[in-house]
């Protein structure tokens, strides 16, 4: 008997939406093999699976960026107490911290890609997930209560951005996984 696959998308998650669970089933048993698909999801929609660190880290810039996107254009218009909220101080520090996270994130996924070292490979991954979560925190902020509702696309960056910490390794493994490189002790 051969190989089949059959596809359909996740419902269960509380981020990812556009996720699907691919089931390969072989002769009589079944073998359950998760992949996630960004079908139709702007900034991953090429990516395809996410079976590979690397993917994570795009996928968490990805979020960040959108999530730096759409405060710019909120803080642009938005307008309170006679002003756009872009011109008060604390949102600047905000909008420059999400941009210094987002080159920091972009700078460590590059020396991950050049050097494909465990060490780089988990610091990256482990960076740039959390610094789109803290990104999106910040969106959702920004926001409001408007960041908090399904009528602005940053409570879903928020969402997707958790999912990231989990996919390939959670944040809590990562960290294992550089402090045994930096203390010498070998992978199990």
């Amino acid at each position: 008997p051969g190989t089949r696959f059959e596809s359909r998308i996740r419902q269960d998650l509380v981020g990812l939406h556009g996720a699907s669970r691919h089931d390969r089933k072989q002769g009589g048993g079944q073998k359950r093999q998760q992949e996630s698909v960004h079908a139709g999801h702007k900034k991953a929609s090429s990516l395809g699976g996410l079976q590979d660190r690397p993917r994570s880290r795009r996928l968490g810039r990805a979020d960040a960026q959108a999530c730096l996107d759409a405060c710019l254009d909120f803080a642009r218009h938005r307008r309170q107490f006679g002003q756009r909220i872009g011109d008060f101080q604390m949102i600047q520090a905000a909008l420059a911290d999400m941009k210094a996270e987002l080159d920091a994130s972009r700078l460590l996924a590059r020396r991950a890609a050049c050097t494909m070292d465990a060490q780089d490979l988990a610091v990256a991954k482990l960076y740039c997930c959390d610094a789109a979560v803290r990104a999106a925190d910040q969106a959702i902020l920004i926001h409001g209560a408007r960041g908090y509702s399904s009528e602005f696309p940053v409570e879903r960056y928020w969402r997707d951005a958790k999912g990231m910490q989990i996919y390939e390794g959670t944040a809590h493994i990562q960290r294992v996984i550089v402090a045994r490189s930096l203390l010498g002790k070998p992978e199990p």
